[in-house]
């Protein structure tokens, strides 16, 4: 999910390695916001400088949000790099 936000601006990365992880984590989750955010952000693509600016700055935020420190806990550790990877 990380490569994903990095590839916002230029790329539709919808469907990219974002979905299975994504839902993963959706379903562990209590709060579900962060994911929202994640997939309504990804549903706009367009190039454009300004939208493609501020997709990236909502996919960094919620991301921020979806992976605190505690969701190595949570999923374990090998499964969380794998995630971080995609």
């Amino acid at each position: 999910m990380t490569a994903a936000v990095r590839r916002c601006r230029t790329e539709d990365v919808r469907y990219r390695g974002i979905s299975a992880p994504l839902s993963f984590l959706e379903r562990l989750a209590e709060d579900k916001r962060p994911m929202e955010e994640f997939w309504k952000a990804t549903e706009d693509f367009d190039t454009d400088r300004p939208k493609a600016e501020a997709r990236y700055q909502v996919l960094n935020a919620a991301l921020g949000e979806i992976r605190p420190d505690d969701w190595a806990a949570v999923t374990g550790t090998h499964l969380w790099n794998l995630l971080a990877k995609s």
